[in-house]
């Protein structure tokens, strides 16, 4: 697998899941997951955690100091089904 390509995509800013990446680089899922891993272990990538977002206003969402989730944070029906969310990691 070219990691160069995948990271590529993944700078383009755009949504792809595990299979969507396969699809475009001609290999498996598997191959995919296992390079997204490898660039982690590395420093290269990290993976998001939806659930830690920052709240600047509020102060009650769960990252905040209230232990909440409110509606300016999250978006309706909360981050359902998104999957793992890859991000360049600052160099």
């Amino acid at each position: 697998m070219d990691m160069r390509n995948l990271m590529n995509l993944l700078k383009s800013g755009e949504c792809c899941s595990t299979a969507m990446l396969a699809e475009r680089m001609g290999t498996t899922v598997s191959d995919v997951e296992r390079t997204l891993e490898y660039l982690e272990r590395i420093g290269v990538l990290r993976r998001t955690r939806l659930g830690m977002i920052e709240c600047a206003d509020c102060g009650s969402c769960s990252s905040g100091k209230g232990g909440g989730q409110c509606k300016g944070c999250m978006p309706e029906n909360g981050f359902q089904n998104m999957g793992t969310i890859w991000e360049i990691a600052d160099t």
